[in-house]
């Protein structure tokens, strides 16, 4: 696999510019406003939380910083099957739903990938979900990728639209 420079800039730069849209859209919303059949805007933003924490820990090589119990192993274990179980027994664990302190920690560990991404090899590979191997540049695509769909699904529940 091969990523361009500028391709691998685009992936990680587009990430905060589509978060502050996301934070734009989810400012004045009602925290327990339903948005898919599972989760409120409060759930999917704490989703994308967690998700970026992972993301923090894998690029670092350092253990993420959430309280679920045997995350690792629920990691590698997790396969496209079982990732909804596995989001459900992350958001358990992590329990914070109030908004303004869920999106200051969003934006902050973006800020913080972003730093990161300066510097890194797009094509390092880190253990991700089920033991594959992911370069980098997938990992941060995927956390892109995250954000793009669960805006939408909020953008959805609020009557709001959403381009991505």
């Amino acid at each position: 696999m091969s990523t361009r420079p500028d391709q691998w800039h685009r992936a990680w730069s587009s990430v905060p510019d589509v978060l502050d849209r996301l934070l734009a859209l989810v400012k004045d919303a009602p925290p327990d406003r339903a948005v898919t059949a599972d989760w409120t805007v409060a759930d999917t933003v704490a989703h994308l939380s967690t998700i970026a924490i992972k993301d923090i820990g894998l690029v670092t090589g350092t253990v993420p910083d959430l309280p679920v119990p045997g995350l690792h192993e629920l990691v590698l274990g997790t396969t496209v099957d079982t990732v909804a179980e596995m989001n459900r027994q992350v958001l358990r664990g992590f329990t914070e739903r109030e908004l303004p302190v869920l999106t200051d920690r969003l934006r902050a560990d973006v800020a913080e990938l972003t730093r990161l991404a300066e510097g890194a090899d797009p094509l390092r590979e880190v253990t991700w979900l089920g033991g594959a191997r992911l370069p980098l540049a997938g990992l941060y695509v995927h956390l892109l990728n995250e954000l793009n769909i669960h805006a939408w699904d909020i953008a959805r529940g609020l009557g709001a639209e959403w381009e991505t």
